[in-house]
């Protein structure tokens, strides 16, 4: 199954994009505050789009701009990872789901992968 890549995704469509609105509503909907979700998913999307597919985890653990979101380098990492998949390919990336992405599998990368290093002052309040 091909899905959209960061090449494919030029950043001036980004905003509009399904990938880039799904990654953040699918953060929001697990209670990132929204403010928050719309900045991380922008920043780890520009990351991944600018950089070298082999960098992508690294720079967005040593991002300055997730860094004073709140996201610490575990964080950002997982961010990415959720994003774009794991380094080894044992967790599937967004961007590797294909234009329908499956919202269960979505759901659960960000539940596994990213909530576990979240700092709780990120999540929205009801």
């Amino acid at each position: 199954m091909s899905g959209p890549t960061t090449d494919a995704i030029t950043y001036a469509a980004l905003l509009d994009h399904p990938a880039f609105t799904g990654f953040a509503f699918a953060l929001i909907s697990h209670q990132v505050h929204p403010r928050l979700a719309w900045a991380a998913t922008l920043r780890v999307f520009q990351i991944a789009m600018t950089t070298r597919a082999s960098y992508e985890h690294t720079v967005a653990g040593k991002d300055p701009a997730l860094r004073i979101m709140g996201f610490s380098r575990p964080a950002a990492m997982a961010l990415m990872t959720a994003l774009t998949g794991s380094r080894r390919g044992a967790t599937r990336g967004f961007l590797s789901m294909g234009n329908t992405p499956n919202e269960d599998e979505l759901d659960h990368v960000i539940a596994t992968v990213v909530l576990p290093h979240l700092h709780p002052q990120l999540k929205a309040t009801a």
